[in-house]
């Protein structure tokens, strides 16, 4: 199984180096790592530049598109390197830190052992907690059901990205785990796998507006 990872930045470049040192720490060689860039002033670019190599890529856009047409560039960025619809893609925004070791690891794992059907992600620190409704354990694994998911660290397989990509107008982490719903998925939390929110979103939305500005449906694109 391939792994590819999409962070999408605009500005907050300390961000975005917490963000990528702390999943080389987590431990897994062989992920892909695509940075999608929204026209970032603060250094970011040039980072990204000194950085790329291997498996770290970048689109680099001269505009802010949004975080909806974000889905859109990666998905097809990752489907015209090879990757297969079985492949698993992960959408991990730029203020997420990896705390567990060899998360990427334990991830695969998991989805090994539950099959297709569930969109799983790790708990997290720095957000609201969500109401559970029931716990399934999958040794060594916990897994707990919720109506929604924070999108901060969201995996799923390529093929799932594309459902998201055509049936959501926006990608707002509610709309996404309602259509997924709707397919006749399970939501929920890995509750031993751990990472951790830099910031709130509405803090984000007050010291850096121009990340979220601009959200145009992904179609415009």
């Amino acid at each position: 199984m391939r792994i590819g990872i999409w962070t999408l930045t605009k500005d907050r470049l300390d961000y975005t180096k917490r963000c990528s040192y702390a999943l080389l720490k987590s431990g897994h060689g062989g992920v892909e790592h695509l940075f999608i860039d929204n026209g970032s002033q603060d250094g970011t670019v040039q980072w990204l530049d000194a950085q790329c190599g291997n498996n770290f890529h970048k689109i680099i856009n001269n505009e802010n598109k949004g975080i909806s047409a974000g889905w859109r560039q990666a998905f097809f960025y990752f489907k015209a390197q090879g990757f297969m619809p079985e492949d698993m893609i992960i959408k991990m925004d730029n203020d997420c830190e990896i705390k567990t070791d060899g998360l990427i690891n334990k991830l695969i794992k998991f989805n090994k052992l539950v099959g297709p059907g569930v969109i799983a992600v790790p708990r997290c620190t720095g957000v609201k907690g969500y109401d559970s409704i029931e716990s399934e354990l999958f040794p060594p694994f916990t897994f707990t059901r919720t109506d929604q998911v924070g999108g901060i660290f969201w995996p799923c397989r390529l093929f799932e990205m594309e459902w998201i990509i055509h049936s959501a107008i926006r990608h707002r982490d509610s709309m996404n785990c309602n259509l997924m719903r709707k397919m006749g998925y399970k939501v929920g939390f890995i509750d031993n796998l751990m990472v951790h929110h830099m910031d709130t979103t509405a803090g984000q939305g007050k010291k850096y507006p121009e990340y979220f500005a601009d959200e145009r449906p992904w179609y415009r694109y």
